[in-house]
């Protein structure tokens, strides 16, 4: 669990330097995965769909985490 700081030079909403912490992962009642970071100190749980949407959230990730997420989307890709 390591953090992870990136800063912005386009002129987005997050501004200067970002802290990114990956936290861990949990499961919905309806079982999905979702991830648990720390951006700039505040609680965020994130579907794996939506990682794209918050630069840096997928670098942060540990190798198994993006190990299972690569195995999701070649499975996905087979249906």
């Amino acid at each position: 669990m390591e953090a992870m700081l990136r800063r912005h030079d386009k002129g987005d909403a997050l501004k200067g330097v970002d802290m990114i912490k990956y936290m861990g992962t949990k499961k919905t009642d309806e079982g999905s995965v979702l991830y648990i970071f720390l951006i700039n100190g505040l609680h965020k749980e994130i579907r794996e769909s939506a990682l794209k949407q918050y630069p840096g959230c997928y670098e942060a990730l540990p190798a198994t985490a993006k190990a299972r997420i690569s195995a999701n989307r070649a499975w996905m890709s087979k249906l």
